[in-house]
């Protein structure tokens, strides 16, 4: 066990740290045209599939979409973006967020395939996004999808185009209250 004084800077992590893993991984908004090998996904969604939930019941299931099919996954989120900015109909009061939802559908023409295959991706020196603003467009995702299964986000995964730098955190003191 680690006594900590000072800032976790003076914290021997070593380099191969799992909150080194952490430390590295950024949001990606740019990716290069390269698809991933099928492999490595799998991979990724296993990771993901060994994360906790409630009594072992493993509610998920990972939708990959990539080439055309992906293409088409963009263009319903497109619409249905577009529908709410004019009709208001799901989300009134969050009219202010399209805007960022828009950029979102962006992103998602760049990179398509929450936190064990994000840590996972960036192990293997891949860029994601967890993109979880497809509230305006839901219904024509879940259409689109073919599920009645809650969807809770989107992760895109891919070779990333660019290196953002580290962005502030707060510090632990700020963030922690021991009772």
């Amino acid at each position: 066990m680690w006594k900590l004084e000072g800032s976790l800077e003076e914290i021997p992590w070593g380099e191969e740290s799992m909150i080194q893993e952490i430390e590295n991984r950024r949001s990606i908004r740019k990716y290069k045209p390269d698809e991933l090998d099928r492999k490595l996904i799998e991979e990724i969604i296993y990771s993901a599939s060994l994360a906790p939930s409630a009594k072992n019941r493993q509610p998920w299931k990972f939708i990959v979409y990539q080439g055309e099919e992906k293409d088409k996954l963009v263009d319903v989120m497109r619409n249905g973006i577009n529908s709410e900015k004019t009709t208001h109909e799901l989300m009134p009061e969050w009219a202010f967020a399209i805007p960022d939802a828009e950029n979102t559908v962006r992103i998602m023409k760049e990179a398509a395939a929450i936190e064990n295959m994000i840590l996972t991706a960036t192990g293997y020196g891949l860029g994601t996004l967890w993109i979880a603003n497809t509230c305006f467009a839901y219904n024509e995702l879940m259409e689109f999808i073919g599920t009645d299964i809650q969807l809770t986000g989107i992760v895109a995964v891919g070779f990333a185009d660019e290196a953002p730098v580290k962005r502030p955190r707060k510090l632990l003191e700020e963030i922690v209250e021991y009772r």
